[in-house]
């Protein structure tokens, strides 16, 4: 053989050499990305629903209202998973409208909300309102992950005005004003952990927040997961400055006590069965969730790409300089 031939060779056996490997990290990207969505994992990009719907749209189970951004596998601009539509999960009632106009809240480095609001109006004594939305086929239970939400009450009522997240149909935690048979929070904005009243009612009793009647709170939250112990579910309420955790304060309240196992959809509530009650009338408004402190205070939807795809393109790039170096 020639030293011709024998380089043609050489060049041969490396670029198959180089093809297989490729078609390897092909592979494992494309398991990755298809498994993505069912395996639990961080929280992939970001989701914003500012409720930009028309005036007086109505919130139906089954709907297709699937507005916002970010509600896929993906978390990205990405068309929303037609699984995300509002009313797909967790329905009750039928006042559940879009209403104008938006809640606002100013706070330095807060990116303002647009669009209008949900407002759900549980008119009658005893009655309930709610509808879910799934997270788009994610299942979140790893790191830190980050949401943000507007919300107020429009008439004086003890009644429960909560914000929950939920791992399929169970509730793993609510944010808002509780008011229920078991435990209330006499108007006061807290937790309620695993859906368990009183036990799982979380508390600042030392400077409370009340809703108030018209007053729109900004709700800023953190999730730790630990995938051996109690997850830590830390608060800030009506921050004045969130350019950056730090600034935002103290937290409002922080609990290290509940087993959350994993979220994979949000519901807005009013109302439960405590009695005759008045009538509860709550919105909520600029819905974010994140991984990051920044993605669910000063931006919307901000895609990042997965420690996985990372390192296939780290791979590709070795096996691209691989081949440099065996074509000298």
């Amino acid at each position: 053989m020639t030293h011709t031939q024998t380089h043609n060779h050489d060049n041969l056996a490396s670029a198959m050499k180089l093809q297989r490997c490729c078609w390897t990290i092909a592979c494992a990207l494309s398991i990755l990305c298809t498994t993505q969505a069912s395996l639990a994992a961080t929280i992939s990009g970001s989701l914003q629903e500012a409720f930009d719907y028309p005036d007086a749209t109505s919130f139906i189970n089954s709907s297709t209202l699937n507005g916002g951004q970010g509600w896929n596998a993906n978390g990205t601009t990405d068309p929303n998973a037609a699984a995300a539509n509002w009313g797909s999960i967790l329905n009750a009632g039928n006042n559940r409208t879009a209403t104008s106009p938006g809640l606002t809240y100013t706070a330095t480095g807060y990116l303002a909300a647009s669009g209008n609001k949900l407002t759900l109006d549980a008119a009658a004594a005893n009655a309930t309102q709610n509808i879910g939305r799934t997270l788009g086929g994610q299942t979140i239970d790893t790191g830190s992950t980050y949401f943000s939400l507007l919300m107020s009450k429009n008439n004086d009522t003890i009644r429960t005005i909560n914000w929950a997240f939920f791992n399929g149909t169970t509730e793993r935690f609510a944010v808002g004003q509780i008011g229920a048979a078991a435990g209330n929070t006499a108007g006061n904005i807290a937790l309620l952990m695993n859906n368990n009243n009183p036990a799982g009612l979380v508390q600042n009793t030392i400077s409370p927040i009340a809703m108030g009647i018209g007053v729109t709170h900004l709700i800023v939250g953190r999730i730790d997961w630990n995938a051996t112990g109690n997850e830590t579910v830390s608060l800030w309420v009506d921050p004045t400055d969130v350019t950056s955790e730090g600034l935002a304060g103290a937290t409002y309240l922080s609990t290290s006590g509940f087993e959350l196992t994993a979220i994979t959809a949000v519901r807005p509530f009013v109302g439960n069965t405590a009695g005759a009650l008045t009538a509860v009338s709550a919105n909520f408004d600029e819905f974010r969730l994140g991984g990051t402190w920044e993605s669910v205070t000063s931006g919307a939807v901000v895609p990042e790409p997965t420690t996985g795809v990372l390192a296939g393109l780290g791979a590709i790039s070795l096996a691209l300089s691989w081949r440099r170096q065996k074509g000298r």
